[in-house]
């Protein structure tokens, strides 16, 4: 039984790395036509016993490398973005741009509430104009970056042609395995919107607490944060560089557990500077809270207190939250359960 599961095994990832190449209109036809092709060629064959394993291995390499028989049945060889990601492609454009362009509006809008522009058509024009050129450049890169992919992963399956072994074959996704594609589309979203308000409206973050006439007691230090707000975007985009990856791998593994690890491994160690090294938080938060809003000394002392602290238990829980996360996706990649 073992060795039959085996050889179905081997049919199963040969046919999936052909289709997974191909449109998705195309890819249970060919899914059906490979397997009743492969079926014959097995049952042309004379001699076949129990274990069917020889045979299906040599019926693979006879049919050919999958990356090539996939062109064929494309019929087409060149693509800026090709049938292999640009159902991913699409998808990524669709919720980049989209949420751009909500981030963007959102921004311009709170910022137009606290900084009026001196006319309707000024404000129109500049409304226009930054909203249309966000969407452009969200487009761009999102285009820029899969053709890069795209070329990468031609050479890479090129250079497979010449000699290829059945234990080349992908996996076939597990559903246990899998991520949650709406968890990561509602997270790209989540990011995309920071990061346009925090661009378009960073006075948004070191303003602090509104009394009415005027903005006191900021929570940032508003010098250092226009220093670290590049810093920011770093740890944002490689947040969303994370999402963008489990899309595209689809399901935890070996080579995926090194792309997150290394990207959250940065972003980590940024996030520990902003925190605890680059003097971002305000320390005069406490004696404004007392100065504008005539706190008792009790309360300004504690809370003073607990401000000095409050960096250090920050780290504390950034650490334990990376340790966590590196030991989950450790787990899931080499030794979560395979069930198809």
């Amino acid at each position: 039984m073992a060795m039959r599961d085996r050889s179905g095994e081997m049919v199963d990832r040969y046919v999936y790395a052909v289709t997974r190449r191909l449109p998705v209109a195309q890819q249970a036809d060919v899914d059906r036509e490979l397997r009743s092709l492969i079926e014959d060629m097995l049952s042309a064959r004379e001699d076949q016993g129990p274990d069917r394993t020889g045979e299906v291995e040599a019926v693979l390499i006879e049919l050919g490398n999958p990356w090539e028989l996939a062109s064929n049945y494309r019929g087409k060889k060149r693509y800026l973005i090709g049938p292999d990601h640009y159902d991913l492609y699409e998808m990524i454009v669709k919720i980049v741009v989209g949420a751009t362009g909500l981030g963007i509006i959102i921004a311009l809008m709170v910022g137009y509430v606290f900084n009026p522009p001196e006319t309707v058509f000024s404000t129109i024009g500049n409304f226009i104009g930054t909203v249309v050129s966000a969407l452009f450049q969200a487009f761009a890169w999102v285009t820029i970056i899969f053709a890069i992919a795209e070329r990468c992963n031609e050479r890479n399956e090129a250079n497979k042609q010449v000699a290829w072994k059945v234990s080349d074959l992908p996996e076939v996704p597990a559903h246990t395995k899998r991520f949650s594609k709406a968890e990561s589309i509602a997270g790209i979203i989540c990011l995309v919107i920071f990061f346009m308000i925090l661009n378009a409206a960073p006075s948004l973050f070191t303003m602090g607490i509104y009394t009415g006439e005027v903005w006191i007691a900021p929570v940032f230090n508003p010098e250092v944060f226009k220093q670290v707000l590049v810093l920011f975007n770093i740890t944002i985009a490689l947040a969303i560089c994370v999402e963008f990856v489990k899309l595209y791998f689809g399901q935890y593994s070996p080579k995926l557990a090194v792309v997150m690890i290394s990207i959250k491994t940065v972003t980590f160690i940024i996030s520990l500077y902003i925190i605890g090294a680059s003097g971002i938080w305000n320390p005069a938060l406490p004696a404004a809270l007392e100065t504008y809003f005539h706190l008792g000394a009790d309360f300004v002392a504690s809370f003073a207190r607990f401000w000095n602290f409050f960096p250090t238990l920050l780290i504390i829980l950034t650490i334990l939250g990376y340790v966590v996360e590196t030991i989950t996706t450790v787990h899931r990649s080499f030794w979560g359960k395979v069930v198809r």
